[in-house]
């Protein structure tokens, strides 16, 4: 158990890191487009068929949707987190038009 969830409870502590994780990557410099092209993100088929990977202990999906394509990110919960009763809410994109698309812009909101 970290120091922030002694202090304000372990769902409190996932919402401040995840806090302090945005205010990080919003204050620090923009990667030059070589560097952001040289990330690899390795993407697999889920249950369902849909493209899908694992971040940072997140996972991204890309899926069908009304005709078009769009994502959730999400939480990986550890059986810890289960066993305490800690939910995700998952994230959702706005929807867009190719897949690609949908990867690029969850990628570029995880980021």
């Amino acid at each position: 158990m970290g120091w922030l969830d002694l202090i304000v409870g372990k769902k409190s502590a996932r919402t401040i890191k995840k806090v302090q994780k945005v205010a990080s990557y919003a204050t620090s410099k923009p990667k030059p487009e070589k560097e952001a092209a040289a990330l690899k993100v390795e993407w697999q088929k889920s249950e369902k068929g849909n493209d899908t990977t694992e971040i940072d202990g997140f996972r991204i999906t890309i899926f069908k949707q009304d005709g078009g394509w769009n994502y959730c990110t999400s939480e990986i919960l550890d059986a810890e987190d289960i066993a305490d009763g800690v939910t995700d809410s998952p994230e959702f994109g706005d929807g867009y038009s190719t897949k690609p698309q949908a990867k690029k812009a969850a990628l570029e909101d995880f980021n």
